[in-house]
């Protein structure tokens, strides 16, 4: 599988687009064999026959070169959450696993509490060559920063992180 690797180990995995090198259904058939439970594609056009390879598929389509909205980090977020929750370690995609891949790995360990140069810095080590643009290396600030302000908006309002599990 092209550029696959755990950033959280049996949780949390980039990769480029399933198919790219070798036979779609060859991809994802060693994904499943790697146990991955949970793809999400990230590539304008959804995958082919995605629905026939028993992985939860979720298409959130992304202009190349560009950076997810925060509603859709917001929704990567909980889809990679509720799969990991329910057994399904993840594994999120884009073409050649770089930009948009990235920054959204990076705005999850955001979600997990790192900082987000610390979040980037550990994308781009491990896999080298991610989070292409400086408009996707703000998406992280801005996504840390929509966090804290959402953290704040809660705690002033009285509502703990507990209510609202």
């Amino acid at each position: 599988m092209v550029g696959f690797s755990w950033i959280i180990e049996n949780e949390l995995a980039g990769m480029a687009r399933p198919g790219l090198m070798s036979a779609l259904e060859m991809d994802l058939v060693w994904l499943k064999r790697a146990g991955i439970g949970a793809v999400v594609s990230l590539t304008e056009q959804a995958l082919d026959v995605v629905g026939e390879s028993g992985l939860d598929i979720l298409h959130v389509p992304v202009q190349d070169m560009t950076p997810p909205s925060i509603l859709d980090i917001e929704e990567v977020v909980v889809f990679v959450e509720t799969s990991i929750q329910n057994d399904k370690p993840v594994a999120i995609h884009c073409l050649a696993g770089q930009g948009r891949t990235g920054t959204l790995l990076a705005c999850f360990l955001v979600h997990r509490g790192a900082e987000p140069d610390v979040a980037i810095a550990a994308i781009r080590t491990q896999r080298p060559g991610s989070i292409e643009t400086q408009t996707q290396v703000m998406a992280v600030f801005d996504y840390a920063a929509y966090l804290a302000d959402r953290e704040e908006t809660q705690q002033g309002a009285g509502i703990t992180h507990k209510e609202l599990n």
